[in-house]
């Protein structure tokens, strides 16, 4: 609905400017290059920078099934294959990801000298929120037990580390599409409302997701792994709009300044064999950001 209701904005300031041309030419909106250059078609290139970006939902997992929970005893144990059963957890991802900045790298075409249409790549830089950089490692890579995203036993089936024998183990790791830095789609409207001011809007997809970890914890380290299993997808969702305001320009270049608020929503699938097991997502947050744009134009007709 919020989508909805920014695209119809767009149009109407589309139709209003569109139906502008009747204006003397002392009286129209220069371009966005500072000319009075009114070709039909041109076409752009863009870089933009923006920050803060999106922060994603807080994530809730627990009852988590016996296939996860039961785990044989270490190959190398008096107790080699016997099934211990680690006992359920919830997990709140309380260090969750965030995206720490926002860069857009993109073509456009503008018609009239008013109507934008952009087609851009977005590289998203993510980060933990918590930035001490030992519960970055824990969560991202953990080499020792006791981290909050693990639940373990010993062979007494306590949680207690003793000596000659190894514990199992499951552990909540995070999982991204491509590592810690994503490239998306990003498809916008620009429109020009006045002299050095355009409306703008937008939208990028991402997705993220949760990996639970089964092994044995040997000699401190979690390095002994029988799999690593997909539990959880989440898709992220969002659309933008904003305000642009010309900075500088001369001929064929332009830097503006552009604010831009953000209203994101995700939706959590949960993986089919892992039936049983509860999550949420806490609602995500609208929110603003502001950065730069330095642009090129690279033909005119």
């Amino acid at each position: 609905m919020k989508l909805l209701r920014m695209l119809t904005v767009i149009a109407i300031l589309m139709i209003s400017t569109m139906t502008a041309s009747a204006q003397t030419e002392s009286d129209r909106p220069i371009d966005i290059w500072g000319t009075h250059d009114h070709s039909k078609i041109s076409l752009h290139i863009l870089v933009r920078g923006s920050w803060p970006g999106i922060q994603t939902p807080t994530t809730t997992i627990g009852s988590f099934p016996l296939s996860v929970r039961q785990i044989p005893g270490h190959k190398n144990d008096p107790w080699a294959g016997k099934i211990f059963t680690v006992p359920d957890a919830t997990f709140i991802d309380v260090t969750h990801p965030r995206i720490s900045a926002v860069a857009m790298f993109g073509g456009s075409v503008t018609f009239y000298d008013r109507l934008t249409v952009r087609l851009g790549v977005t590289f998203i830089n993510i980060f933990n929120k918590d930035q001490d950089e030992n519960a970055l490692t824990n969560f991202y890579d953990p080499t020792s037990s006791g981290h909050p995203y693990l639940r373990e036993i010993n062979q007494l089936n306590q949680p207690n580390r003793g000596v000659g024998t190894a514990l199992v183990y499951y552990e909540l790791t995070p999982r991204w599409e491509t590592n810690n830095t994503l490239l998306v789609l990003t498809p916008e409207v620009e429109v020009k409302i006045a002299r050095g001011f355009s409306v703008l809007g937008g939208y990028y997809r991402y997705g993220y997701g949760y990996n639970v970890v089964r092994g044995y914890d040997r000699y401190n380290s979690l390095a002994d792994i029988i799999s690593t299993e997909p539990i959880i997808a989440v898709k992220m969702f969002v659309p933008y709009a904003g305000v642009c305001y010309e900075i500088m320009h001369n001929e064929g270049a332009q830097i503006s300044f552009v604010t831009l608020y953000s209203f994101p929503s995700a939706h959590l699938q949960i993986a089919d064999d892992m039936s049983g097991l509860q999550t949420s997502l806490q609602p995500t947050q609208n929110f603003f950001s502001a950065g730069f744009t330095l642009g090129f134009k690279l033909f005119k007709k």
